[in-house]
């Protein structure tokens, strides 16, 4: 009997071990977020936003070695995804993250992607509603 708990619970433990590498993974290389703090941290990061400006953060896994990254913003719809809109920002070539100014004001579902020297180093999903 006691040999059957003492399976139980090793199986228990292994399972909560694996979900716990799982949850404790890599952090995400795009957030969309409020803005950055005084370190330059994010602040009050999510999926959802409502129409306006709010901050992308970028992390790479190395310096971006450029001075500039091209942001691409696709529209998500049904069957496609179009390309919404583009622009270039200026980033510090010595670091491995970024905050990004980033403003959208049409409620929907968009895919936005982080572009340094024509390789995408980030990418994420945002939607943006309106509150009015």
């Amino acid at each position: 009997m006691m040999r059957i708990y003492r399976v139980r619970f090793c199986k228990l433990l292994l399972y909560i071990a694996v979900v716990s590498m799982i949850t404790c993974g890599k952090e995400a290389p795009l957030k969309f977020c409020e803005g950055v703090d005084k370190d330059g941290k994010p602040v009050n990061c999510g999926s959802e936003f409502t129409t306006g400006d709010m901050t992308l953060y970028v992390t790479a896994d190395e310096p971006f070695g450029s001075n500039t990254a091209t942001v691409i913003v696709y529209e998500k719809k049904k069957y496609s995804q179009p390309e919404y809109t583009r622009f270039e920002s200026s980033v510090n070539p010595d670091l491995a993250s970024a905050a990004i100014p980033f403003s959208l004001y049409v409620e929907g579902t968009y895919i936005v992607a982080v572009q340094v020297k024509d390789k995408e180093i980030a990418r994420g999903t945002v939607t943006i509603v309106d509150t009015y």
